[in-house]
């Protein structure tokens, strides 16, 4: 600190003529010397704030956004996963679930860090199976006939189309999560539900709420349908009018047609829609048939199905579910979905390190004939899904976990159920979803998402197990 004792008042002279004993060119080089040391020291102090700001842990930054921030058409961010984190990863042996099937040629992949959202679907026609999934903006498109393979990519980043335009996606707008269903109805077409982010709630809806413009709540769904599932030939019905709100998050729908005439005929059914992310969880409400609108009174008759925190970690947002899937089969109707973090975020880096805190896949279930809508809406407790337990997956954080991280596979999820009938040992029930390759040695994800299916089994009391 320097202290100027030679104080004056402006304009006059010295109010002391007494002169300093100190040596003046002593000064001078003191004060250089100062300057010097001072100039030297600095570069050091700034390398290590900057030292200590890179390696002093961080905490997760989520502001509750879910799977899907930033997602461009699909969920998850970031720029690469798996090279930046190291080991310490904590998962399940190998031996605690089968491993996927086996797949011939290129297993359908998606090499940026997005997921893959796997929806698989088997053409009435010719047996041809298409597997659209979330890659580039507008989705991505794979086929095979037959799950096993070889599958080769029609239209996406990377699948080599011509002046079909397909190799910017399958759709002509942004496109994440999509399923289809079908064919329905009495002209056998098959409907597409996808996430889109180019709804504006504020402008179009009036809504005030700041979450309503951020990119991991302001989502909308999608309907489209086809008659022939190539790339080109889906017409656009337009946005599911679901209002926004803080307890749901409108992503990931999932449609459950169930014929109303008791005796399995199509053409005229039941349409129920579940959708969800995070919030308040999974939540369903009827649509029109054909499935391409919101039924009369439908938000009257909203019904909440699921939500589960049992996977969080600190500084992550808790009720960490999505992915829904509806199954109905005999005496049940099974309520798939997936629990956890889907994906690494920016810079590569897991916000979870252990298997019950990344994505996994759960099941929950009930009987086939229980009514959906309860008492105008929501669920009463003798409605519920419940899991292998008796637990409520609604109110008691229910579900009964089938797959999850182990030995070379990592957070699988974004499943889906197919009845297929084909052959090389690929007939019956299967669970298709998504993982995540992960190094055994160096223990620790690796790079992109993959597709990965298992047959799926009903034991004695009807509880599904992968095989």
């Amino acid at each position: 600190m320097h202290i100027n004792d030679n104080t004056h008042p402006p304009g006059g002279r010295p109010a002391t003529t007494r002169r300093s004993t100190s040596n003046p060119h002593l000064n001078r080089k003191t004060r250089r010397c100062a300057i010097w040391t001072f100039a030297a020291v600095l570069p050091a102090a700034l390398i290590l704030v900057v030292c200590l700001a890179v390696l002093l842990p961080r905490r997760d930054r989520d502001n509750g956004g879910g799977n899907n921030n930033n997602d461009d058409g699909g969920t998850g961010g970031g720029n690469s996963n798996g090279n930046s984190d190291g080991g310490g990863f904590d998962t399940y042996p190998a031996s605690a679930y089968p491993s996927p099937s086996s797949i011939r040629g290129t297993i359908p992949h998606n090499a940026r860090p997005r997921t893959l959202d796997p929806s698989l679907v088997r053409r009435r026609s010719d047996g041809k199976r298409f597997l659209y999934t979330t890659g580039g903006r507008n989705c991505s498109i794979w086929t095979a006939d037959a799950v096993r393979g070889p599958w080769t990519k029609i239209a996406g980043p990377g699948s080599g189309s011509d002046a079909t335009g397909a190799e910017a996606g399958a759709l002509a707008e942004q496109c994440g999560a999509p399923q289809i269903y079908g064919p329905l109805g009495s002209d056998g077409a098959y409907y597409l539900f996808h996430n889109s982010h180019m709804y504006d709630y504020a402008r179009e809806d009036g809504v005030s709420d700041p979450e309503a413009t951020r990119p991991w709540h302001d989502a909308s769904l999608v309907v489209q349908s086809s008659r022939t599932l190539e790339p080109g030939s889906w017409r656009r019905h337009g946005r599911l009018e679901i209002p926004w709100s803080r307890d749901y998050n409108v992503l990931d729908g999932a449609l459950l047609s169930v014929p109303t005439t008791g005796n399995g005929n199509d053409n005229d059914n039941e349409n129920i829609l579940a959708f969800g992310s995070y919030q308040a969880g999974i939540y369903a409400l009827p649509l029109a048939d054909p499935p391409t609108r919101l039924a009369d009174g439908a938000m009257r008759r909203l019904a909440h199905l699921q939500q589960n925190a049992s996977a969080a970690v600190s500084s992550s947002p808790r009720g960490q579910t999505e992915a829904a899937f509806l199954y109905a089969c005999g005496r049940w109707t099974y309520l798939f979905f997936s629990t956890g973090r889907c994906c690494p975020q920016r810079g590569g880096r897991w916000p979870a390190r252990r298997a019950g805190d990344v994505y996994r896949v759960m099941v929950c279930r009930r009987p086939s004939g229980a009514p959906w809508w309860g008492g105008g809406g929501g669920n009463a407790d003798d409605e519920d899904f419940v899991d292998k337990e008796g637990r409520s997956c609604r109110s008691d954080d229910g579900g009964t976990e089938i797959l999850a991280s182990h030995g070379g596979i990592w957070a699988p999820g974004g499943q889906g159920v197919l009845e297929d009938d084909g052959g090389w040992g690929e007939g019956g029930v299967l669970l298709y979803y998504h993982y995540v390759p992960f190094d055994q040695q160096a223990q620790r994800p690796g790079k992109g998402f993959r597709f990965g299916w298992n047959r799926l089994e009903f034991g004695d009391a009807g509880w599904p197990v992968i095989v």
